[in-house]
């Protein structure tokens, strides 16, 4: 019976086994974009906090002269309303905050042993970043710090002794940089899967067209010599396995052909000599089947050879091959 034509392990194995190296390649290679991108975009986030950070900074020192304290209020209100901002503070020299845009709490507390201000005070002052992304209630946030120092101008309200008059800070929400990061990654692990199923179509098309082609070569030599064409010969091309497999095949078949055509020497060596002799000689094998007959028994059977050879001897309690003895 033939095989059915189709996806074989042969035809499936290689692919796979390609598909598997490819889809670690890929998994590894995204790891790493992915970790480099959001890098590279936390660190332009940090770049452009800092400068919106300073900005801010300027403008309300510069209303902090006038000493309008409701002014620079609704200043920072509008400041913490900007869509990439979550929160706006601004703390007085002890931590105690004077004026908020966006939710108090939205970035944790403000405690000095609270987990977000850890993030930073856990280290000696100068090991201290202005910005570091922080773990808070409301998610992740880009936190940046930036002392308004007691400049000379100020020393007519703040004490000179003091080296600053307070801190802002200014946290920016991570979720956009997230977004962008998750979207480029997508566009990658689509671009990988595209490329990876185009890379499977393409080996297990080869697989099938060079190596299963070849092998079918084997079947069909096989099939005809099983069929009686002794002389059929898997052709030999190359010097890679598949070819080194037909040298094998080959061999095999020679040996095959040989102690066939050896067996046929023997058998008419054994009708020569069986049909020189007068007498009925018939040969039979261990299941009492007639395997060679001589001219004489053949006579006395009044049987061609074709009918004898193969019968049973004695079966059903006649003689041989039917005919009593």
């Amino acid at each position: 019976m033939r095989p059915k034509r189709g996806l074989t392990g042969a035809t499936l194995g290689v692919p796979l086994a390609v598909t598997a190296l490819v889809i670690v390649a890929c998994t590894a290679v995204g790891y790493f974009y992915s970790a480099h991108h959001f890098d590279s975009l936390l660190e332009g986030a940090r770049d452009s906090a800092r400068a919106e950070a300073e900005l801010i900074r300027s403008a309300l020192e510069h209303e902090m002269m006038d000493n309008d304290r409701t002014l620079v209020g609704r200043m920072v209100e509008s400041f913490g309303r900007q869509p990439h901002i979550e929160r706006v503070l601004i703390l007085d020299r002890r931590g105690a905050p004077q004026h908020v845009g966006g939710p108090l709490g939205a970035g944790g507390g403000l405690e000095m042993g609270s987990p977000t201000c850890q993030a930073c005070h856990q280290y000696p002052p100068r090991q201290r970043a202005s910005t570091r992304v922080i773990e808070a209630s409301g998610g992740t946030v880009l936190r940046t710090v930036v002392p308004i120092r007691n400049a000379p101008a100020c020393h007519r309200c703040h004490d000179p002794a003091h080296g600053i008059n307070g801190i802002l800070i200014l946290d920016r929400d991570v979720g956009p940089l997230r977004a962008s990061m998750n979207r480029d990654l997508g566009a990658v692990v689509g671009g990988t899967g595209l490329l990876t199923l185009l890379l499977v179509g393409a080996v297990a098309g080869s697989v099938r067209m060079v190596v299963q082609r070849r092998l079918r070569r084997f079947e069909t030599a096989a099939r005809l010599i099983a069929a009686g064409d002794l002389a059929r010969r898997v052709p030999v091309t190359g010097s890679d396995t598949i070819s080194w497999l037909a040298a094998e095949f080959n061999a095999m078949a020679d040996s095959v052909t040989g102690l066939a055509q050896e067996l046929r020497d023997q058998r008419e060596r054994l009708e020569t000599i069986i049909n020189s002799i007068d007498d009925g000689i018939a040969v039979l094998d261990g299941r009492r089947r007639v395997i060679a007959a001589n001219d004489a028994f053949l006579r006395r059977l009044g049987r061609s050879r074709d009918d004898v050879v193969g019968c049973n001897c004695g079966q059903g309690g006649q003689g041989l091959c039917g005919v009593d003895g």
